[in-house]
């Protein structure tokens, strides 16, 4: 496998999914799509959140939901 990487250390291309592409304006750091060439990425939408902390909350896909929980001192 193969990665390359822009300046800001973002994933531009991965030899087996394909081309990243990012939220220029807003989250420079936020893929808004990639390429799938290989079909490597399942097609599942995958719905994330975020606490006031801006770290993940919860993902949920497929009827799967999974929360995250933070104590003092964590992370």
């Amino acid at each position: 496998m193969s990665i390359s990487y822009a300046d800001n250390g973002n994933i531009l291309n991965k030899s087996d999914v394909g081309q990243y592409t990012y939220d220029s304006e807003d989250k420079p750091h936020a893929v808004t799509s990639v390429s799938n060439s290989s079909k490597n990425i399942g097609s599942n939408t995958v719905l994330t959140a975020f606490d006031v902390n801006a770290k993940i909350s919860s993902i949920q896909t497929d009827g799967a939901y999974l929360a995250y929980r933070y104590g003092p001192g964590c992370c």
